[in-house]
């Protein structure tokens, strides 16, 4: 199932900063649940977070990769070569479980390594 429209970049972008941060927590928590079936499969987890952020570039979204550790943590976020009109959204996906998506103005940390590391 395709990532909801309601998670676009336009739609998510205009939301006051409370309901954003709910608005995120449900991208973390549909996300996490679509990956999950793939959790024990390592090649297929990661062509599957692919697919995710085709469909979040194709929502407006703009995701470009920032940093991997080679197994377990992909971050994805803005292009800093174009920060006229680059995009909020930070999207973490971690191979043990988890997705975490962040909004960059609210937390502008870079880095596979994050508060729970």
């Amino acid at each position: 199932m395709p990532v909801d429209p309601k998670f676009s970049r336009q739609i998510i972008e205009s939301l006051p900063e409370t309901e954003r941060g709910s608005r995120l927590r449900e991208l973390e928590q549909a996300l996490t649940s679509r990956l999950s079936e793939h959790q024990y499969d390592w090649n297929t987890y990661w062509q599957q977070a692919q697919r995710i952020v085709e469909e979040l570039r194709g929502l407006g979204h703009d995701l470009w990769s920032h940093d991997y550790d080679g197994q377990r943590r992909h971050l994805w976020g803005w292009d800093y070569m174009k920060p006229d009109g680059a995009g909020l959204l930070q999207i973490q996906f971690d191979f043990e479980g988890t997705v975490d998506a962040f909004w960059r103005s609210e937390d502008p940390q870079l880095g596979v390594l994050r508060h729970d590391s």
